[in-house]
């Protein structure tokens, strides 16, 4: 909760293809943690070149297994940056803040003139967190022949305020 960021396990392993293996337990990892209202868990998936396949992130809740420990989440502040890449839109996302998560935050495209959602939509990701000083890239699939220009991009979080911004 308060940034700290700790280095739990690293493991180095072959993995099959749709395979799946108990490697450790985690449960005694987190409870020698400090006492708190819960922790954020970042697991990531990585190639020998450390390039990352797969990401997750969860918010484990200490109290009795509720989430009021996310009450207490301070505000975060993520800085957008898009491109046209590929007939698609590279959005990079930085999270600067030293010690606060940017939790659970939407990306959406709407469109310019009303403000709305633009639905169908396809992204890499949709919802995202990311850790203090990291950066997340989605890419977002848009047609701005058929959406009546080109559309504003929304990111709002947990704790991140909404943001719209033009492409």
């Amino acid at each position: 909760m308060n940034g700290k960021d700790t280095l739990l396990s690293q493991v180095f392993v072959g993995i099959e293809p749709a395979a799946a293996r108990k490697y450790w337990a985690l449960r005694g990892m987190l409870n020698a943690l400090p006492e708190s209202k819960g922790v954020f868990l970042q697991l990531q998936l990585l190639e020998l070149d450390k390039q990352i396949l797969s990401e997750n992130f969860y918010w484990l809740p200490f109290d009795n297994d509720t989430y009021t420990g996310l009450n207490n989440t301070k505000a975060a502040s993520i800085q957008a940056e898009a491109r046209w890449f590929e007939g698609k839109i590279e959005l990079k996302l930085s999270n600067f803040s030293e010690s606060i998560v940017a939790f659970f935050s939407r990306i959406s495209m709407m469109n310019p003139q009303i403000r709305k959602r633009l639905f169908p939509r396809f992204y890499s990701d949709s919802y995202i967190s990311i850790a203090p000083g990291r950066q997340r890239t989605i890419y977002l699939e848009c047609d701005p022949e058929n959406d009546a220009g080109t559309p504003l991009v929304s990111i709002s979080g947990w704790n991140v305020s909404e943001h719209v911004s033009p492409l």
